[in-house]
Formats: structure tokens, sequence, C-alpha cells
């Protein structure tokens, strides 16, 4: 959950109804799939101990394979799921899209209030965050 690869998303062009241009990311840092191997392993290994003889499913690699085996596994099976954030991230850098008070930078009376303010992925479920920037964007707009 604390991947240290970091894709984008930017525009296209001027038309707003071209595609964005999507850069995933993963894996940039060597470290990220470093760590997918070892989570990895590590499910596998309760997957197959005793006392999941019962649940046992069908394994994703069959057989002994190496750690470069694995990786390439995960390499082919990896893709986002529920948790994107970080799309207009909140900060006080240039390359921040809102400012402190959730105001989208360049624009006048627009604001940024959901998931893609958070410069970072929570370990949890997203609705609390979520909950948290709505409502200090309600105090923000009420003044």
């Amino acid at each position: 959950m604390r991947l240290r690869s970091r894709g984008s998303v930017r525009l296209a062009d001027t038309d707003p109804s071209s595609a964005p241009l999507i850069e995933t990311g993963f894996f940039d840092e060597p470290d990220d799939l470093r760590d997918a191997v070892e989570a990895y392993r590590f499910a596998e290994s309760i997957a197959h101990s005793k006392a999941m003889d019962p649940y046992r499913g069908i394994r994703s690699i069959p057989g002994d394979v190496s750690d470069d085996d694995v990786a390439a596994y995960i390499r082919s099976a990896a893709g986002t799921f529920w948790h994107q954030c970080g799309t207009a991230r909140i900060g006080l850098d240039e390359n921040a899209v809102v400012d402190a008070e959730l105001r989208v930078r360049g624009f006048e009376n627009l604001r940024v209030a959901d998931a893609s303010v958070l410069p970072r992925v929570t370990s949890g479920n997203m609705m609390a965050p979520c909950v948290v920037v709505g409502y200090q964007a309600a105090g923000l707009i009420r003044g």
C-alpha cells in the first residue's frame, strides 16, 4: 500500500474530448516489484498452510517458481483497483493542482473535494478520508 512508483495523467491536447494520456508508472521503482514478490510469497505460504487445506483454490502460478517468474507474473497481472487518488494533488508547491483551501490553481471559484486531492493512497478504504475532505471543503466554502 505504500508504493514508491508514481504515474501521471496529462492532457493529450487542447481538445476536451480527447482521451487523457495515462502513464501508470507500475514498478518504475524496483523496490515496489521486490515488495510485491515478497507479498506474493507470503500469501502463498498462508494459502499452503495446513490450516487452509479445506479452502485451498487454484494457484496463480503452478509449481515451484523463481522470484523472476513471480515478478513476470505480477507485471503481467498488475492493474489499478479502487483506491485511485492523487490526480489533483493538494500542496504548496507549483506542481500541486489545488492549494490548501482546495482551490484549483489558475481558476476562480473552482474547488476539488474528493480523493484526487490526497497526495498518497491510504491503506484503508477511501470513504473516511473523502468524507473529511468534503467536510473541510464545506467549511472553506462557507467561510
